[in-house]
């Protein structure tokens, strides 16, 4: 799967679509211009044409994780808790990351030659890490399912009709498996 996250930071980036995690993001992979992708956690890009080929590599890449996830949201308390579910075929220690991106968010966009359009509709954008910027440790045991448990409450300025969950697991070799669900789903 290919799950796109905008993570604005830089100079170039503004209220209300920059976070200080982004900021944490942008100074530890250090891209080269922007638009920029990190794909896998393997590489910081700056060269859009070099992009699809890079995702299709990492597409072929065998996984042996699988996630699954359950959310439930308070609309009253704006309360949101995450069950993250993973199971691996193999020993593996890494990372699981937990992300909240919001859709059709309106704000301005600058483009190439100065070109700003005031009103664009951003979608994917990062809102917030809910287990911190580099995520928590995650030691999983062969065919050993492991549950994990979070909770966040939604900032009053995001569109909860908006909002989804991104979960992920990382490891020195990149990305091995990754989800992503709407907050009623």
């Amino acid at each position: 799967k290919v799950i796109a996250v905008c993570i604005h930071a830089s100079a170039l980036a503004m209220s209300p679509l920059k976070t200080k995690v982004g900021e944490e993001y942008y100074k530890y992979w250090k891209p080269v211009g922007v638009p920029a992708a990190v794909i896998n956690r393997t590489a910081c890009l700056s060269q859009v044409s070099a992009w699809a080929g890079i995702i299709n590599k990492e597409l072929q890449k065998p996984t042996s994780v699988s996630l699954s996830m359950t959310n439930k949201y308070n609309a009253a308390n704006r309360q949101l808790s995450i069950d993250v579910n993973t199971l691996s075929r193999e020993k593996l220690d890494g990372k699981l990351q937990v992300w909240i991106i919001e859709d059709s968010i309106i704000a301005k966009q600058y483009f190439k030659k100065g070109r700003v359009e005031p009103n664009y509709v951003h979608n994917h954008v990062f809102r917030a890490a809910v287990n911190g910027t580099w995520g928590t440790d995650i030691a999983l045991q062969e065919n050993v399912e492991a549950k994990s448990k979070f909770s966040i409450q939604l900032d009053a300025k995001w569109k909860e009709a908006n909002v989804s969950i991104v979960a992920f697991v990382y490891n020195d070799s990149g990305v091995q498996q990754v989800i992503k669900q709407h907050i009623n789903s």
